[in-house]
């Protein structure tokens, strides 16, 4: 074990910022196209509403991925490459004509790429600029991703209707809520026999075992998904699944960094 220094603080908190502006920027440039969408879906929304304009989404999200580039193009070259791949694949799940979101299992796919697999990966890079040296974070980023590609359908249960009209070809609008809950119930358990496989193969430390509980919230997601799919969260826009699925990912997130972080390997 090993203290944390003041300076992997301060670089933990530069990266975590860059990677919420992400998020911040996606979801902006993802409305400007989803507009038509959500006023069946989601009619409370800015763009929605009126309160913002799709001239002034589009400069905030532009403005955001500009300024995502330039601050990752300062940190280091790996975090920079992860960073722009990411940035490119939040931009063709939304913009015609590729829109990925429109294309069945491409669309978790992407998001899952891009959100646990690269996520993971950028997060890893803010210590370790020389990934391709280790297969740990290409082993923790291949858990997160297939977690993901199941965990992703909780955001489309509530938003069956829009989607279907506008052509969205979502897990459950293709397959039906039980269907397409069965089908990502398997992701979001099996993923994470991978962690003692990892350990045992000698890849990942002991103390990465604890990791595997986080095994019985994907199957508190699935319970979720499998039961109460359309169940709105008071507190969110959608449902209960998928506010349960954001916080598992941040927790996936943190918890594999500080293993590795406080065990000293990165």
């Amino acid at each position: 074990m090993t203290d944390i220094s003041f300076t992997q603080i301060l670089l933990a908190i530069f990266g975590a910022v860059i990677l919420s502006m992400i998020n911040a920027a996606s979801n902006s440039f993802n409305a400007i196209y989803d507009e038509e969408i959500d006023r069946i879906n989601k009619p409370t929304r800015p763009l929605v509403t009126g309160a913002l304009s799709k001239k002034d989404a589009y400069a905030v999200s532009i403005s955001l991925y500009i300024i995502i580039i330039i601050l990752s193009f300062l940190f280091n070259l790996a975090f920079f490459l992860c960073v722009l791949i990411i940035i490119l694949v939040t931009i063709f799940y939304s913009m015609p004509p590729i829109r990925l979101k429109k294309r069945l299992w491409l669309s978790n796919i992407s998001i899952a790429f891009a959100r646990g697999f690269l996520g993971f990966m950028a997060a890893w890079c803010i210590f370790d600029t020389n990934p391709q040296d280790s297969p740990v974070p290409w082993l923790v980023g291949g858990i997160m991703f297939l977690v993901l590609v199941g965990a992703t359908t909780a955001k489309d249960f509530t938003d069956v209707e829009g989607d279907a009209k506008f052509g969205m070809r979502t897990l459950p609008v293709v397959y039906g809520l039980r269907k397409s809950a069965i089908i990502s119930s398997a992701f979001l358990i099996f993923p994470f026999l991978l962690v003692p496989i990892g350990w045992i193969a000698g890849i990942l430390i002991v103390e990465s075992l604890v990791m595997t509980l986080l095994m019985a919230w994907g199957a508190l997601i699935a319970y979720l998904m499998l039961n109460a799919p359309m169940k709105q969260d008071g507190k969110m826009e959608n449902s209960r699944a998928w506010g349960h699925m954001y916080f598992l990912l941040m927790t996936m997130q943190i918890g594999f960094a500080l293993v590795y972080i406080i065990a000293g390997l990165v």
